[in-house]
């Protein structure tokens, strides 16, 4: 485990970092943005606390409310309860139910009547009473404040429903009898409680939310058809264990929103009461306060990244331009100079950097004329070097021919002209690919005379398109001259000698390529005189260097071994852009 971790270590981490290139001014706002999170959090953590802090003191209160209310209501059913139980023992009610029938018209009605304004007291002694009504079996009446005296078949009710609170065609009642026996009671006061006033009292809780007053039979709400109060009474329902009798907060998403759910039950009514709160209006000053926080961290963001860019101005952009300017530099641009405009360190530095470019440029280009004299002066070495035996031989022929051949004297006293008019010129030091193709071919054609049958020569076309491009003189020559000097000289017969251009991708190249005898090790030893120090100029160096020094280094030569299993020599010329643009 400690060996995983170590992977990770800081100082890796570091060591990675300081090699990844990040900007200077993204470290900036990174250094200025760390200093200032701990601030940030730090505020954030208080306005959690004091969030944390309002949101209990809120929910205390609310729960106290909750708490108040259903006190209030069970006290107030109680003393409802109450008062019932007092009436139980009315000495009118027992005279009535027992001996109603032996009464006379004038003690009955007596009797009702007293009964009547006992009810009807009872009946305004409490709001949440909406109705009264005494229950006399054994006289097939019902006594009501409302109703007065109505017929009453004791079949409708049964013995057992008749006591404690219960529900009937969605009212709410409280039943009590009075029964001196286990059989059937000589009344019962059925008190019905107003739905409509507790429903008016569940509206102190509708400022930020709702409040549901439901049994499994009964459902009072603030608010009829509101989907959240049927989404809780449906969970409520659907959850066996209902609420304990201490009230209980909870939250929950109704409708994509939040919502507090203060829950109880009353043993009283046997019912349960669900409060609910929407969590945004209560603690709608504290979210100012989080919209507030995010507003000072935009803000102190922007100062940052305006400070970040201040110091961009000042350090940053100076240090790109020099950045910029050292680019430059080393694609080889020196014809430019930078300036400060305030006269501070970087003045300084820029003034060393104009310095520094100046001195640099003077010294390449002394190089350069210094490298180009060099060059100039192996070409003339090498126009210079002319073979004598080249040149003794090219007059014994041309002896034979204007004694024994007059026609052919001619052409070869022509190509021969060609070649020596060619090989003295100096005024120029470039010739198009053309000129140099035929100076070539008049070099051949006098070898060709030279070397009669023995020689079997190929000579690829020259493509059109590869005419117009500009190289340096005698470049072809002193290759195909190395290839009879070296390769075909000691060829007494079947001597072959190839010529022909190829392309491949961007480099154009020339191919000489002979049948005489070389070894792998030969072509290596060839392969690294190109690249080594060595003092003595030979005729293929000398190429080697002119063409590195027109097209660079991608261009020059490189050997192999050819078809024929002699040396291949191949001149390559990279072509970038158009064709007139070497």
């Amino acid at each position: 485990m400690t060996h995983r971790f170590s992977k990770f270590s800081p100082k890796k981490i570091f060591s990675v970092l300081r090699q990844v290139k990040i900007p200077i001014i993204v470290k900036l706002f990174c250094s200025f943005l760390i200093l200032v999170v701990p601030v940030f959090l730090l505020t954030l953590h208080i306005i959690e606390v004091a969030k944390s802090e309002v949101k209990s003191q809120i929910t205390n209160s609310k729960i106290e409310q909750v708490h108040f209310y259903m006190m209030s209501l069970e006290d107030e059913i109680q003393r409802i309860m109450s008062l019932q139980k007092q009436y139980m023992n009315d000495h009118d009610l027992q005279k009535l139910s027992s001996l109603g029938s032996n009464l006379s018209e004038y003690e009955r009605t007596e009797i009702i009547n007293r009964i009547y304004q006992k009810l009807d007291v009872l009946k305004n002694s409490s709001a949440y009473i909406e109705g009264i009504e005494v229950k006399i079996p054994s006289i097939n009446r019902s006594i009501s404040p409302t109703k007065y005296i109505n017929d009453y078949q004791m079949d409708d009710y049964s013995i057992g429903n008749s006591n404690g609170v219960m529900i009937r065609d969605g009212e709410l009642f409280i039943n009590m009898s009075y029964s001196p026996s286990i059989y059937t009671p000589l009344y019962i006061i059925e008190i019905q409680l107003s739905i409509e006033y507790l429903q008016q009292s569940l509206n102190q809780f509708t400022v930020n939310g709702g409040a549901i007053l439901f049994h499994p039979d009964l459902q009072i709400s603030t608010s009829e058809n509101n989907p959240i109060s049927k989404k809780l009474v449906h969970t409520f329902t659907e959850n066996k264990s209902s609420p304990e009798e201490k009230l209980s907060l909870s939250s929950m998403e109704l409708n994509d929103k939040n919502y507090w759910i203060i829950n109880g039950q009353s043993t009283l009514l046997n019912a349960s009461l669900v409060v609910y709160l929407l969590e945004d209006s209560m603690v709608g000053t504290m979210n100012e306060y989080r919209v507030f926080f995010w507003l000072l961290c935009g803000t102190t963001i922007f100062i940052t990244l305006l400070f970040s860019y201040i110091i961009y101005l000042f350090i940053h952009k100076p240090i790109k331009t020099l950045v910029h300017s050292f680019k430059k530099v080393e694609k080889g641009e020196f014809d430019f100079k930078i300036n400060s405009i305030f006269n501070d360190e970087f003045n300084y530095i820029y003034n060393g950097f104009n310095r520094m470019t100046t001195n640099l440029k003077r010294l390449i280009h002394e190089t350069y004329i210094q490298k180009l004299h060099l060059y100039q002066a192996e070409l003339r070495q090498l126009q210079a070097q002319i073979n004598p035996h080249f040149l003794y031989n090219s007059f014994f022929i041309l002896h034979r021919m204007i004694k024994y051949k007059h026609e052919e004297a001619a052409t070869f006293s022509k190509h021969l002209g060609h070649y020596f008019k060619y090989i003295t010129r100096n005024a120029n030091q470039e010739v198009t690919l053309e000129e140099e193709y035929q100076h070539m071919m008049s070099y051949l054609e006098i070898q060709q005379v030279r070397f009669s049958n023995r020689l079997e020569v190929s000579i690829g076309p020259l493509d059109e398109t590869f005419k117009p491009i500009k190289v340096p003189r005698l470049i072809l020559q002193p290759i195909v001259e190395n290839a009879f000097e070296h390769g075909l000289k000691d060829k007494v017969s079947n001597a072959k000698l190839s010529i022909y251009c190829t392309m491949q991708m961007n480099r154009f190249s020339i191919c000489i390529e002979d049948n005489g005898d070389i070894t792998e090790e030969r072509v290596k030893e060839l392969s690294s005189s190109l690249t080594s120090d060595q003092r003595e100029t030979t005729g293929l160096l000398n190429v080697h260097r002119r063409l590195q020094m027109n097209f660079g280094d991608d261009s020059g030569i490189t050997f192999a071994r050819g078809q024929y299993h002699g040396l291949k020599v191949m001149i390559n010329i990279p072509l970038k852009g158009e064709m007139d643009n070497v």
